[in-house]
C-alpha cells in the first residue's frame, strides 16, 4: 500500500514521488525514561498542532508526513527540541504557524554551534583536570619513594634517571663530596 502525506492539501504519494521520504507521526515513548517520555509527548503534541490534526486518522499506522514539510527534508532528533525540524513547519495547508525564516534557521545553527563549543570546552577542562591529577599523583609517588629508607642506592639512581628534573638535595651532595 503506497504511503500518502497526511497534511491537508498535500498530494504526495510514495508510489508517484519516489524521491520523497515519508515519516510517521511520532508516538509517545514510555520505556526510555522520564525525560524521553516528556520530550516525545511534547513532540507529538507539537506535530499534531502544526498539522492541525486532533486525531483524524493519526492513530492509523499508515499516517505519514512527507519530506516537503521539513526545512532539511527530515525530522530532527527527539533531543534537538530547538531545531526547526523538530516538528513539520513548511507547507502545512494553513497559516496558523509562522514559516521558517532565514533568521530562525541561523538561530538554530548558532545554538548548535554554541552547544558544540560548550562540549569541546568541557572536554578540554576535563583533560586539564586529569593532567593535574596525574602530576599530583606522580609527585606524591616520588616523595614516597625518596622517603622510604629501604630503597637501595640502585633504586634511587633509577628513580633520578627517570625524572631528571627532580633531584633530592641529599643525593646531590653524595655525588659532589670527596671520598
Amino acid at each position: 500500500m503506497p504511503d500518502s502525506c497526511s497534511v491537508y492539501g498535500c498530494s504526495n504519494r510514495s508510489n508517484k514521488q519516489k524521491e520523497k521520504r515519508f515519516f510517521r507521526i511520532p508516538k509517545e515513548v514510555v520505556h526510555k525514561g522520564e525525560r524521553t517520555r516528556d520530550l516525545s509527548k511534547r513532540r507529538r503534541s507539537r506535530w499534531l498542532a502544526n498539522l492541525s490534526l486532533s486525531s483524524k486518522g493519526v492513530e492509523s499506522p499508515h499516517a505519514r508526513v512527507c519530506s516537503d514539510h521539513f526545512v532539511k527534508g527530515c525530522p530532527s532528533n527527539i533531543k534537538d527540541e530547538d531545531d526547526i525540524d523538530w516538528a513539520p513547519t513548511l507547507k502545512l495547508g494553513h497559516q496558523k504557524i509562522k514559516q521558517a525564516t532565514e533568521s530562525s534557521i541561523k538561530r538554530g545553527e548558532r545554538s548548535t554551534n554554541r552547544d558544540l563549543k560548550r562540549r569541546h570546552s568541557e572536554a578540554a577542562s576535563a583533560l586539564l583536570d586529569l593532567q593535574k591529577q596525574a602530576r599530583l599523583t606522580e609527585e606524591i609517588s616520588y616523595e614516597q619513594t625518596t622517603d622510604d629508607p629501604d630503597l637501595s642506592a640502585q633504586d634511587t639512581q633509577t628513580e633520578t634517571t627517570e625524572s631528571p628534573n627532580r633531584r633530592d638535595a641529599e643525593c646531590q651532595t653524595d655525588f659532589t663530596s670527596d671520598l
